[in-house]
């Protein structure tokens, strides 16, 4: 099964720090998905936040011995590379490593960069993951809109484990 997530940006959700409760409850959410729904394919946007989340997750679950693979797909070259955060540069290369293939969808930034990924991961994946906080705009929400509109099957992250508190 190839699965594909879409999801919010650290802003949005708990903050840049992966490492903290809120994240890793997720994370754990993730595995857990993943392995029920026998996921051999797992594509990442390598965006900040859930994207990112979802390559580590990934790549943990392949390091305990699951038959999975990360496929990263990236709106353009150089994308996420420069960030001032060095823990995000830490993820973010260890994802990198970790991946068994790497696809970029344009050469440059476009400003359809991000909505052309996410057509990309949703036309190649068997199922779509959100993590989706409920308000019906965005990127997030139209990857959702999109997905139904292939018949994609979706899970949903529930809303208890992105409760902000």
């Amino acid at each position: 099964m190839k699965i594909a997530l879409t999801g919010h940006r650290p802003q949005r959700l708990f903050g840049n720090n992966l490492s903290n409760t809120k994240w890793q409850a997720v994370s754990a959410w993730i595995k857990d998905v993943l392995i029920k729904n026998n996921c051999t394919v797992a594509f990442s946007g390598m965006a900040k936040g859930s994207d990112l989340l979802y390559a580590l997750a990934v790549k943990d679950l392949a390091e305990k011995g699951y038959n999975i693979n990360l496929n990263l797909i990236f709106p353009c070259k150089g994308y996420g590379s420069n960030s001032p955060d060095k823990r995000y540069l830490m993820w973010y290369q260890q994802a990198i490593n970790a991946a068994n293939k790497i696809t970029y969808i344009h050469k440059e930034w476009t400003p359809t960069a991000d909505d052309d990924r996410d057509k990309y991961m949703v036309d190649n994946c068997d199922m779509l993951i959100a993590i989706f906080d409920g308000i019906e705009a965005g990127g997030v929400f139209k990857t959702i809109e999109y997905a139904k509109s292939l018949g994609k099957p979706i899970i949903f992250c529930p809303q208890t484990l992105l409760a902000k508190d």
